[in-house]
């Protein structure tokens, strides 16, 4: 299979074990532009901008492309750009 749609542990959403399929909806091979958006140890909003993959009903592969790396336990936020919001 193509590597462009393997999960990031590259087992394409299946259980090694047993050879089944763990996800609750089929995935969508879509490519959308956004950024998430979070506020630092100081109160000032951060962003990062990203590309998702994979999408599926409930979830999506989220590759960060630029910015600061967030710290844990932040509220994180996920705006897509406006063009593809609009995407049937």
């Amino acid at each position: 299979m193509d590597s462009r749609h393997q999960g990031p542990n590259g087992n394409n959403g299946y259980n090694g074990r047993n050879g089944c399929e763990r996800r609750k909806s089929g995935r969508l091979p879509v490519s959308l532009s956004g950024r998430l958006t979070w506020k630092d140890t100081r109160g000032a909003i951060r962003f990062a901008s990203i590309q998702t993959r994979d999408v599926t009903g409930d979830c999506a592969f989220v590759e960060c492309r630029s910015g600061s790396p967030i710290p844990l336990y932040r509220l994180v936020q996920l705006q897509l750009d406006q063009q593809t919001r609009s995407l049937p």
